[in-house]
Protein backbone atom coordinates (compact mmCIF):
# COMPACT_ATOMS: atom_id res chain seq x y z
CA UNK A 1 0.00 0.00 0.00
CA UNK A 2 1.26 3.23 -1.29
CA UNK A 3 2.49 5.94 1.81
CA UNK A 4 0.12 8.89 2.10
CA UNK A 5 1.31 12.75 1.58
CA UNK A 6 1.63 13.16 5.54
CA UNK A 7 1.53 17.21 5.14
CA UNK A 8 -2.43 17.12 2.89
CA UNK A 9 -3.55 14.99 6.17
CA UNK A 10 -2.58 17.22 8.66
CA UNK A 11 -2.36 20.52 7.73
CA UNK A 12 -6.30 21.02 7.85
CA UNK A 13 -5.79 19.65 11.34
CA UNK A 14 -4.24 22.72 13.00
CA UNK A 15 -5.12 25.17 14.94
CA UNK A 16 -4.36 29.08 13.88
CA UNK A 17 -1.46 30.44 14.00
CA UNK A 18 -0.03 26.50 14.77
CA UNK A 19 2.99 25.91 12.44
CA UNK A 20 3.66 22.86 11.33
CA UNK A 21 7.81 22.04 12.01
CA UNK A 22 7.85 18.42 11.04
CA UNK A 23 6.11 15.37 8.64
CA UNK A 24 6.41 12.13 7.83
CA UNK A 25 4.78 8.96 6.82
CA UNK A 26 5.45 5.57 7.43
CA UNK A 27 5.82 2.56 5.11
CA UNK A 28 4.44 -1.09 5.99
CA UNK A 29 5.45 -1.56 9.40
CA UNK A 30 6.73 -5.09 9.85
CA UNK A 31 5.44 -7.39 13.09
CA UNK A 32 7.62 -7.18 16.32
CA UNK A 33 9.46 -10.47 17.61
CA UNK A 34 6.65 -11.36 19.96
CA UNK A 35 4.16 -11.24 17.72
CA UNK A 36 6.42 -13.91 15.56
CA UNK A 37 6.54 -15.72 18.18
CA UNK A 38 3.76 -16.43 19.34
CA UNK A 39 2.01 -16.48 15.79
CA UNK A 40 4.25 -19.78 16.03
CA UNK A 41 3.01 -20.88 19.05
CA UNK A 42 -0.40 -20.70 17.45
CA UNK A 43 0.21 -22.36 14.45
CA UNK A 44 1.99 -25.42 16.43
CA UNK A 45 -0.93 -25.43 18.73
CA UNK A 46 -3.83 -25.45 16.46
CA UNK A 47 -1.96 -27.85 14.64
CA UNK A 48 -1.51 -30.25 17.26
CA UNK A 49 -5.28 -29.91 18.22
CA UNK A 50 -6.56 -30.91 15.03
CA UNK A 51 -4.43 -33.53 14.43
CA UNK A 52 -5.09 -35.57 18.13
CA UNK A 53 -9.23 -35.03 17.28
CA UNK A 54 -8.37 -36.81 13.74
CA UNK A 55 -6.40 -39.23 15.11
CA UNK A 56 -8.97 -39.90 17.71
CA UNK A 57 -11.74 -39.66 15.78
CA UNK A 58 -9.74 -41.92 12.92
CA UNK A 59 -11.27 -39.72 10.26
CA UNK A 60 -7.63 -40.00 8.37
CA UNK A 61 -5.43 -42.97 8.34
CA UNK A 62 -2.00 -43.28 10.73
CA UNK A 63 -0.02 -42.51 7.80
CA UNK A 64 -1.39 -38.75 6.65
CA UNK A 65 -1.74 -37.45 10.63
CA UNK A 66 1.99 -36.17 9.69
CA UNK A 67 0.88 -34.45 6.87
CA UNK A 68 -2.53 -32.83 8.41
CA UNK A 69 0.40 -31.51 11.39
CA UNK A 70 2.30 -30.07 8.69
CA UNK A 71 -0.35 -28.46 6.16
CA UNK A 72 -2.50 -27.39 9.59
CA UNK A 73 0.81 -25.54 10.81
CA UNK A 74 1.57 -23.96 7.70
CA UNK A 75 -1.66 -22.61 6.71
CA UNK A 76 -2.26 -20.85 10.71
CA UNK A 77 1.29 -19.68 10.16
CA UNK A 78 0.48 -18.35 7.13
CA UNK A 79 -2.76 -16.87 8.08
CA UNK A 80 -1.23 -15.01 11.03
CA UNK A 81 1.68 -13.08 8.96
CA UNK A 82 -1.11 -12.13 6.85
CA UNK A 83 -2.77 -10.66 9.64
CA UNK A 84 0.18 -8.99 10.88
CA UNK A 85 1.22 -8.02 7.60
CA UNK A 86 -2.39 -6.54 6.76
CA UNK A 87 -1.89 -4.19 10.07
CA UNK A 88 1.41 -3.16 9.61
CA UNK A 89 0.46 -2.05 5.55
CA UNK A 90 -2.15 0.48 6.64
CA UNK A 91 -0.37 3.84 5.79
CA UNK A 92 0.39 6.49 8.59
CA UNK A 93 1.68 9.75 8.69
CA UNK A 94 3.41 11.88 11.62
CA UNK A 95 3.57 15.34 12.56
CA UNK A 96 5.34 17.26 15.05
CA UNK A 97 3.85 21.38 15.11
CA UNK A 98 5.05 23.89 17.93
CA UNK A 99 2.40 22.84 20.35
CA UNK A 100 2.42 18.78 20.06
CA UNK A 101 2.43 15.89 18.15
CA UNK A 102 -0.12 14.66 15.70
CA UNK A 103 -0.45 11.08 14.66
CA UNK A 104 -2.81 10.07 11.89
CA UNK A 105 -3.66 6.07 11.81
CA UNK A 106 -6.46 4.16 11.43
CA UNK A 107 -8.45 7.01 9.02
CA UNK A 108 -8.40 8.77 12.32
CA UNK A 109 -6.03 11.87 13.72
CA UNK A 110 -4.47 11.65 17.40
CA UNK A 111 -3.38 14.81 19.04
CA UNK A 112 -0.90 14.66 21.77
CA UNK A 113 0.20 17.17 24.51
CA UNK A 114 3.36 17.55 26.63
CA UNK A 115 2.15 15.60 29.49
CA UNK A 116 1.87 12.81 27.12
CA UNK A 117 5.33 12.60 25.79
CA UNK A 118 6.79 12.39 29.11
CA UNK A 119 7.43 8.64 28.83
CA UNK A 120 9.13 8.60 25.81
CA UNK A 121 10.70 5.40 24.54
CA UNK A 122 12.89 4.31 21.55
CA UNK A 123 13.02 1.12 20.21
CA UNK A 124 15.78 0.35 17.29
CA UNK A 125 14.58 -2.53 15.16
CA UNK A 126 16.75 -5.19 13.10
CA UNK A 127 15.20 -3.90 10.00
CA UNK A 128 16.64 -0.53 10.66
CA UNK A 129 13.42 1.04 11.28
CA UNK A 130 13.07 3.47 14.65
CA UNK A 131 9.94 3.46 16.70
CA UNK A 132 9.77 6.58 19.00
CA UNK A 133 6.60 5.97 21.43
CA UNK A 134 5.00 6.88 24.31
CA UNK A 135 2.16 4.54 25.05
CA UNK A 136 -0.02 1.26 23.73
CA UNK A 137 -3.47 1.56 22.59
CA UNK A 138 -6.22 -0.69 24.51
CA UNK A 139 -7.52 -3.57 22.13
CA UNK A 140 -11.06 -3.81 21.17
CA UNK A 141 -11.39 -6.43 19.94
CA UNK A 142 -9.05 -9.71 20.63
CA UNK A 143 -8.95 -8.53 24.18
CA UNK A 144 -10.55 -10.90 27.28
CA UNK A 145 -11.11 -10.00 30.70
CA UNK A 146 -12.35 -12.50 33.35
CA UNK A 147 -13.50 -11.94 36.29
CA UNK A 148 -16.56 -11.74 39.01
CA UNK A 149 -19.80 -11.02 37.72
CA UNK A 150 -20.26 -7.19 38.42
CA UNK A 151 -16.49 -7.39 36.20
CA UNK A 152 -14.31 -6.82 39.19
CA UNK A 153 -10.68 -7.88 39.34
CA UNK A 154 -10.38 -8.39 35.63
CA UNK A 155 -7.65 -10.37 33.83
CA UNK A 156 -6.18 -9.50 30.51
CA UNK A 157 -4.36 -11.50 28.27
CA UNK A 158 -3.43 -9.80 25.03
CA UNK A 159 -0.45 -10.29 22.54
CA UNK A 160 0.81 -6.72 22.25
CA UNK A 161 0.98 -5.94 18.08
CA UNK A 162 3.98 -3.38 17.39
CA UNK A 163 1.28 -1.62 15.43
CA UNK A 164 -0.40 -0.90 19.16
CA UNK A 165 2.27 1.96 19.49
CA UNK A 166 0.81 4.95 20.48
CA UNK A 167 3.39 7.48 18.83
CA UNK A 168 6.29 7.32 15.62
CA UNK A 169 6.27 3.73 14.50
CA UNK A 170 8.56 2.66 11.66
CA UNK A 171 10.59 5.67 11.38
CA UNK A 172 13.50 5.53 8.84
CA UNK A 173 15.31 7.39 11.26
CA UNK A 174 14.96 8.54 14.79
CA UNK A 175 15.99 12.17 14.27
CA UNK A 176 14.86 14.74 13.90
CA UNK A 177 11.82 13.59 15.82
CA UNK A 178 13.32 13.18 19.03
CA UNK A 179 15.00 16.30 18.71
CA UNK A 180 11.45 18.22 18.43
CA UNK A 181 9.46 16.33 20.36
CA UNK A 182 11.79 17.00 23.32
CA UNK A 183 11.31 20.71 21.76
CA UNK A 184 8.29 20.91 22.64
CA UNK A 185 8.28 19.34 25.90
CA UNK A 186 10.87 21.66 27.09
CA UNK A 187 8.78 24.08 25.89
CA UNK A 188 5.89 23.22 28.20
CA UNK A 189 8.29 22.96 31.38
CA UNK A 190 9.55 26.65 30.39
CA UNK A 191 6.09 27.71 30.40
CA UNK A 192 5.08 26.09 33.26
CA UNK A 193 8.08 27.34 35.15
CA UNK A 194 6.96 31.22 33.80
CA UNK A 195 3.36 31.05 35.37
CA UNK A 196 5.15 31.47 38.35
CA UNK A 197 5.99 34.57 39.86
CA UNK A 198 9.88 35.71 40.51
CA UNK A 199 10.30 34.65 44.21
CA UNK A 200 11.96 36.43 46.98
CA UNK A 201 15.60 36.77 45.94
CA UNK A 202 17.64 34.61 48.95
CA UNK A 203 21.50 34.11 48.66
CA UNK A 204 22.84 30.73 48.74
CA UNK A 205 25.11 28.97 49.99
CA UNK A 206 27.00 26.42 47.92
CA UNK A 207 28.96 25.16 50.73
CA UNK A 208 26.49 23.17 52.16
CA UNK A 209 25.93 20.77 49.17
CA UNK A 210 28.20 18.06 48.86
CA UNK A 211 28.31 16.56 45.63
CA UNK A 212 28.69 12.46 45.02
CA UNK A 213 30.44 10.82 41.74
CA UNK A 214 27.42 10.20 39.39
CA UNK A 215 25.80 13.18 40.54
CA UNK A 216 24.25 15.45 36.84
CA UNK A 217 25.53 19.32 36.54
CA UNK A 218 23.48 22.14 35.40
CA UNK A 219 20.22 23.73 36.20
CA UNK A 220 19.18 20.37 36.87
CA UNK A 221 21.31 19.25 39.75
CA UNK A 222 20.76 22.41 42.06
CA UNK A 223 19.03 22.11 45.04
CA UNK A 224 16.63 23.14 47.96
CA UNK A 225 19.51 22.66 50.23
CA UNK A 226 21.31 26.05 49.85
CA UNK A 227 19.35 28.36 51.86
CA UNK A 228 19.40 28.89 55.30
CA UNK A 229 16.60 32.02 55.73
CA UNK A 230 13.39 33.21 54.15
CA UNK A 231 11.68 36.68 53.52
CA UNK A 232 8.21 37.52 52.61
CA UNK A 233 6.17 36.40 49.19
CA UNK A 234 5.61 38.89 46.26
CA UNK A 235 3.16 39.67 44.48
CA UNK A 236 1.43 36.96 42.83
CA UNK A 237 2.67 34.70 45.90
CA UNK A 238 0.25 33.12 48.94
CA UNK A 239 1.41 31.78 52.08
CA UNK A 240 0.15 28.40 53.43
CA UNK A 241 -0.07 28.23 57.31
CA UNK A 242 -0.21 25.56 59.49
CA UNK A 243 -1.65 27.71 62.86
CA UNK A 244 -0.89 24.57 65.48
CA UNK A 245 3.35 24.46 64.94
CA UNK A 246 3.53 28.04 62.97
CA UNK A 247 4.82 26.00 59.79
CA UNK A 248 4.54 28.04 56.93
CA UNK A 249 5.60 28.11 52.88
CA UNK A 250 4.87 30.51 50.28
CA UNK A 251 3.56 29.28 46.97
CA UNK A 252 3.40 31.11 43.26
CA UNK A 253 -0.81 31.74 42.91
CA UNK A 254 -1.13 30.18 39.70
CA UNK A 255 -0.22 26.56 41.52
CA UNK A 256 -2.91 24.33 42.48
CA UNK A 257 -2.29 23.00 46.11
CA UNK A 258 -4.52 21.23 48.68
CA UNK A 259 -3.71 20.26 52.56
CA UNK A 260 -5.13 17.28 54.00
CA UNK A 261 -4.91 15.05 57.38
CA UNK A 262 -2.86 11.11 57.51
CA UNK A 263 -4.58 9.30 60.04
CA UNK A 264 -1.77 7.92 61.78
CA UNK A 265 -2.64 5.00 64.69
CA UNK A 266 0.13 3.13 67.03
CA UNK A 267 -0.37 -0.81 66.75
CA UNK A 268 1.88 -2.90 69.05
CA UNK A 269 4.29 0.07 69.48
CA UNK A 270 4.55 0.95 65.51
CA UNK A 271 2.86 4.07 64.01
CA UNK A 272 0.63 2.61 60.91
CA UNK A 273 -0.10 5.70 58.92
CA UNK A 274 -3.47 5.67 56.42
CA UNK A 275 -2.11 5.56 52.81
CA UNK A 276 -4.21 8.41 51.40
CA UNK A 277 -5.19 12.24 53.38
CA UNK A 278 -8.27 13.40 54.34
CA UNK A 279 -8.55 16.22 51.90
CA UNK A 280 -9.59 19.80 53.55
CA UNK A 281 -11.37 22.21 51.36
CA UNK A 282 -9.26 24.83 52.50
CA UNK A 283 -5.86 25.84 54.69
CA UNK A 284 -7.12 25.55 57.99
CA UNK A 285 -5.59 24.43 61.48
CA UNK A 286 -4.61 20.75 61.84
CA UNK A 287 -3.14 19.86 58.34
CA UNK A 288 -0.47 17.35 58.05
CA UNK A 289 0.19 16.70 54.68
CA UNK A 290 0.53 19.51 51.81
CA UNK A 291 0.50 18.90 48.38
CA UNK A 292 1.33 21.48 45.58
CA UNK A 293 0.97 20.89 41.89
CA UNK A 294 2.86 23.55 39.68
CA UNK A 295 1.11 23.34 36.09
CA UNK A 296 2.87 20.26 35.47
CA UNK A 297 1.28 16.52 35.61
CA UNK A 298 5.10 14.92 36.00
CA UNK A 299 5.92 17.72 38.96
CA UNK A 300 4.37 17.80 42.42
CA UNK A 301 6.20 19.93 45.93
CA UNK A 302 4.94 17.86 48.95
CA UNK A 303 5.12 18.62 52.99
CA UNK A 304 4.57 16.03 55.48
CA UNK A 305 4.75 17.52 58.88
CA UNK A 306 5.80 14.91 61.45
CA UNK A 307 6.22 11.76 59.34
CA UNK A 308 6.52 8.89 61.00
CA UNK A 309 9.71 7.10 61.67
CA UNK A 310 11.97 9.51 59.85
CA UNK A 311 15.27 8.51 59.10
CA UNK A 312 17.92 9.35 61.99
CA UNK A 313 20.79 10.57 59.72
CA UNK A 314 22.15 10.86 55.95
CA UNK A 315 23.50 7.46 56.33
CA UNK A 316 20.33 5.58 57.10
CA UNK A 317 19.36 7.55 53.74
CA UNK A 318 22.44 6.52 51.72
CA UNK A 319 22.15 2.83 52.87
CA UNK A 320 18.31 2.67 52.40
CA UNK A 321 17.89 -1.08 51.51
CA UNK A 322 14.25 -0.06 49.99
CA UNK A 323 15.38 2.47 47.80
CA UNK A 324 18.03 0.16 46.42
CA UNK A 325 15.52 -2.44 45.95
CA UNK A 326 13.31 -0.24 43.84
CA UNK A 327 16.24 1.17 41.59
CA UNK A 328 15.91 4.66 43.19
CA UNK A 329 19.33 5.91 42.12
CA UNK A 330 21.51 8.25 44.21
CA UNK A 331 22.84 11.52 42.67
CA UNK A 332 23.29 14.36 45.41
CA UNK A 333 23.78 14.21 49.30
CA UNK A 334 23.18 17.49 51.37
CA UNK A 335 24.57 16.75 54.56
CA UNK A 336 24.01 19.78 56.57
CA UNK A 337 20.67 22.33 55.45
CA UNK A 338 18.97 24.87 57.57
CA UNK A 339 15.88 26.42 56.76
CA UNK A 340 15.16 29.18 59.08
CA UNK A 341 14.87 27.64 62.74
CA UNK A 342 15.04 24.10 60.68
CA UNK A 343 17.60 21.94 60.32
CA UNK A 344 18.34 18.67 58.84
CA UNK A 345 19.68 17.02 55.69
CA UNK A 346 18.67 15.51 52.34
CA UNK A 347 19.11 13.51 49.05
CA UNK A 348 18.71 14.25 45.18
CA UNK A 349 17.91 10.69 43.66
CA UNK A 350 17.02 9.71 40.21
CA UNK A 351 13.40 7.76 39.52
CA UNK A 352 13.84 6.84 36.20
CA UNK A 353 13.11 3.24 35.79
CA UNK A 354 12.64 3.26 39.74
CA UNK A 355 8.99 1.78 41.28
CA UNK A 356 8.02 4.13 43.56
CA UNK A 357 6.85 8.30 43.35
CA UNK A 358 5.73 10.54 44.92
CA UNK A 359 2.42 12.84 45.14
CA UNK A 360 0.60 10.67 43.16
CA UNK A 361 3.17 10.29 40.30
CA UNK A 362 3.41 6.61 39.23
CA UNK A 363 3.10 3.91 42.32
CA UNK A 364 4.02 0.74 41.44
CA UNK A 365 5.54 -0.49 38.60
CA UNK A 366 8.55 1.36 36.26
CA UNK A 367 8.63 5.12 36.20
CA UNK A 368 9.90 5.26 32.35
CA UNK A 369 10.50 9.65 32.75
CA UNK A 370 13.29 10.87 33.43
CA UNK A 371 12.37 12.51 37.41
CA UNK A 372 14.91 13.83 39.86
CA UNK A 373 13.81 13.46 43.23
CA UNK A 374 14.76 15.55 46.09
CA UNK A 375 14.04 14.73 49.86
CA UNK A 376 14.81 16.46 52.71
CA UNK A 377 14.11 16.00 56.36
CA UNK A 378 14.42 18.80 59.16
CA UNK A 379 13.88 18.94 62.56
CA UNK A 380 13.03 22.10 64.75
CA UNK A 381 10.77 23.52 67.52
CA UNK A 382 10.01 19.62 68.44
CA UNK A 383 8.75 18.57 64.91
CA UNK A 384 10.01 17.43 61.85
CA UNK A 385 9.35 17.84 58.11
CA UNK A 386 9.65 15.71 55.76
CA UNK A 387 10.23 17.97 52.41
CA UNK A 388 9.95 15.85 48.78
CA UNK A 389 10.40 17.67 45.32
CA UNK A 390 9.59 15.11 41.81
CA UNK A 391 9.95 17.43 38.62
CA UNK A 392 11.51 16.34 35.05
CA UNK A 393 14.90 16.86 34.75
CA UNK A 394 14.77 18.56 31.55
CA UNK A 395 12.41 21.02 33.09
CA UNK A 396 15.39 23.17 34.81
CA UNK A 397 13.21 26.19 35.20
CA UNK A 398 10.50 24.77 36.24
CA UNK A 399 12.53 23.04 39.35
CA UNK A 400 14.07 26.38 39.78
CA UNK A 401 11.07 27.75 40.38
CA UNK A 402 9.99 24.97 42.50
CA UNK A 403 13.12 24.75 44.36
CA UNK A 404 12.59 28.87 45.22
CA UNK A 405 9.02 27.67 46.59
CA UNK A 406 10.82 24.82 49.00
CA UNK A 407 13.63 27.75 50.26
CA UNK A 408 10.50 29.43 51.85
CA UNK A 409 9.75 26.74 54.42
CA UNK A 410 9.92 28.29 57.58
CA UNK A 411 8.20 28.02 61.54
CA UNK A 412 6.46 31.61 62.24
Amino acid sequence: MPRIEPDAVLRPHLAPAERLEWSSSAGPVASGGVERFFGFVFAGSLAVIVTVLAGVEQLLPGLALPVLFIAVFLLSLYASKAFARRAGSRPRAYGITDRRVLVHAEGALQSYGPDDLAALRIDRRPDGTVDLYWGWTEPAGLDRRYGDSEGRNPTKFHVRRRTERIGFVGLESEEPARTLIGQVVQRHHDAAAIAAAPAPSIPLDDSMSHTVSNAPTGPAASTVAKVPAATPPDSGWHTVREPHSGLAIDLPDAWQSRVGLLARRRVLGVVIESPEPKWFDSAGAGWNRLEVKPALDSAVLQVDLDPPSPPADLAAVVNDKWSKLANVTLLEEHPDLRFGDLAGFGVTQSLKGAGIGAGGIRIGGSIKADLLQTQVWLRGAGLSVHLILVCPREAAALREAMERAARTLRLE
